[in-house]
């Protein structure tokens, strides 16, 4: 009554629900209908007129209806995401971003076997970069997910998953868990999540089960078919726990699914196993990245004490790291 514009006139024939009384029906609604007919005598035409109709409000009423119907499906979706997996991988992106000093790496971007890997008439669908610690593999990866990001808001029908490794979350990283990560980037971004993956999503939450591999493995078939080409970033393959089993989960991934993975120099062996007909690049620090970082940590906007030295001191420190760097970044 307080959102329809109406008044609810009723015969009441019933001293409680102990104590019903159907031979008394007629008489309450008899009542009823008189005390109507004798309200509208006495009501002012005026005020009847200035009432809104009820189909105007209706009409509100839909609008309000199909937004709460929004609601529920964003909340539904939410719940689904969720489901899929706990990793935020985008929380390690922000960190790698920050890192990163502008200019470095972009020889990376330059490499004819990403240039090839990057094109939609790639020979490859594999790219690995493998390195020692420390020679900015990170870097390089942050820098291809925000590449390929570019090119994903250019392009509607790409899609792009990525996910940070990391020793100290290995029990978070598990195989489902990193497959339910680059699902929810794939899913997430489309106008409309497909009905296959809501059904086994409200079939398996009913039962209270959690994602497994073989659902990750179809959900995953489901979500590439919505792209045209989907890419897949794996950053840090030597600090996964279990790296043969995504290998093994990934290596007969769709067709369209383009994988860019970096690692140590050991775990190449076993990568090779997987996708026998990748390319590889070696990654170390090139001289111009280092100068580029001891720049931005001496005298930039890093330095908590940029006047502590003067223009010739810096020089010395800035060539004598870069000297004894030998291809380490951080």
């Amino acid at each position: 009554m307080n959102d329809f514009p109406c008044l609810v006139i009723r015969g009441i024939c019933d001293y409680s629900d102990t104590h019903k009384n159907d031979r008394w029906q007629r008489y309450a609604a008899a009542t009823a209908a008189a005390y109507a007919k004798e309200l509208l005598q006495i009501t002012d035409a005026t005020d009847v007129k200035s009432t809104p109709e009820a189909r105007e409000v209706m009409h509100e009423l839909q609008e309000i209806k199909s937004i709460a119907r929004g609601i529920i499906s964003d909340r539904k979706q939410h719940d689904m995401l969720k489901w899929l997996s706990p990793l935020n991988p985008s929380a390690g992106h922000l960190e790698s971003q920050k890192k990163r000093v502008k200019g470095t790496g972009a020889w990376m971007l330059e490499d004819p076997k990403f240039l090839d890997w990057f094109s939609k008439a790639a020979k490859y669908k594999t790219l690995c970069c493998y390195g020692a610690a420390g020679a900015g593999k990170t870097i390089i990866s942050s820098l291809v997910i925000d590449k390929l990001g570019g090119y994903v808001v250019q392009e509607l029908k790409i899609g792009l998953g990525y996910i940070y490794c990391d020793y100290r979350d290995q029990k978070e990283q598990t195989t489902e868990n990193i497959l339910g990560a680059i699902l929810k980037q794939l899913l997430g971004p489309l106008p409309e999540i497909p009905k296959a993956v809501l059904e086994l999503y409200k079939q398996r939450a009913s039962q209270g089960k959690l994602l497994s591999l073989t659902d990750a493995k179809d959900l995953l078939g489901i979500a590439c078919a919505q792209y045209s080409k989907v890419y897949v970033c794996l950053d840090a393959l030597d600090e996964l726990g279990n790296l043969r089993d995504l290998l093994k989960q990934l290596c007969d991934s769709p067709h369209s699914m383009q994988i860019f993975a970096t690692g140590r120099h050991h775990v190449q062996g076993i990568v090779q196993e997987y996708f026998t007909e990748g390319q590889s690049i070696s990654v170390t620090a090139h001289e111009s990245d280092i100068r580029r970082f001891i720049e931005h940590e001496i005298g930039g906007p890093n330095d908590i004490e940029p006047d502590a030295m003067d223009e010739r001191l810096r020089k010395d420190i800035l060539e004598k790291v870069v000297d004894s760097a030998k291809g380490v970044l951080v």
